[in-house]
């Protein structure tokens, strides 16, 4: 019998982990958190890799990722749950994104399309000006990867301690620093990129899967439907044979 039967896994990240349905989330049309990113994979005929996983151990997700969300965030929400998971599988997003009190998702991207990307965010214009006068005026490149290499560390350093198995992939080209990245002073550079300690590591960013699908797919995990299959399968042998 397989060992990770009825696991519980914890999903760490942006959209790239986003899409499922695990009970104890709210998924009605009336949901408001920021938390509650309603995707139904019914809508286009095929399930994410997320749900594939659950579906095949009988498993249950006790967080799951946010779409357009910082790392910081994601290492928030994993902390109160941290002791129940079997398995952390994280995306880690891109270091430019913004930690604020609300929990909202923002980026540069967000800020300069303003309110009402995000359902209930249209009375959020405050909110997003600042945002947007921060990422002008305030916004130090050097700054948020030292910060965000800091909470990888911290993300890492809680996994061993709590020994717990781990699979870790880039959302994006600078999810664990980017070398070519000219807005970052040389000092800065030589501490590029992240090595993760714990778990499995796989740094390929995962834009590079779904941007092989032009024009890529705005919503969901931006995979395709072979994407996902090819993808929890990859995760599958990874779970079964390669995590001690």
């Amino acid at each position: 019998m397989n060992d990770n039967i009825g696991m519980k896994i914890a999903f760490v990240g942006d959209s790239f982990c986003a899409e499922f349905y695990p009970d104890g989330w709210d998924y009605s049309p009336n949901a408001t958190s920021f938390n509650e990113n309603k995707f139904d994979y019914k809508d286009r005929g095929y399930k994410a890799w997320t749900q594939l996983l659950l579906e095949h151990y009988q498993a249950t997700a006790i967080q799951k990722g946010i779409s357009g969300d910082c790392l910081f965030h994601s290492y928030q929400r994993l902390l109160p749950v941290i002791d129940e998971a079997d398995l952390v599988i994280i995306c880690v997003s891109a270091p430019d994104r913004l930690a604020n009190h609300r929990l909202i998702p923002m980026s540069p991207c967000a800020a300069e399309r303003g309110t009402g990307i995000l359902k209930g965010s249209d009375n959020l214009k405050t909110f997003y000006k600042a945002s947007l006068d921060y990422y002008k005026h305030v916004f130090s490149p050097d700054f948020h990867i030292v910060s965000h290499l800091g909470i990888l560390r911290a993300l890492d350093d809680l996994l061993i301690n709590k020994n717990k198995k781990s699979i870790w992939f880039g959302s994006f080209s600078n999810s664990f620093g980017d070398l070519d990245d000219e807005r970052l002073n040389e000092h800065i550079k030589s501490l590029l990129p992240y090595k993760v300690k714990s778990g499995v590591n796989d740094y390929r960013p995962l834009i590079e899967i779904s941007d092989k699908t032009q024009p890529q797919i705005p919503h969901s995990n931006h995979f395709n439907e072979q994407q996902n299959k090819d993808f929890f399968e990859y995760l599958k042998d990874i779970i079964d044979n390669k995590l001690s």
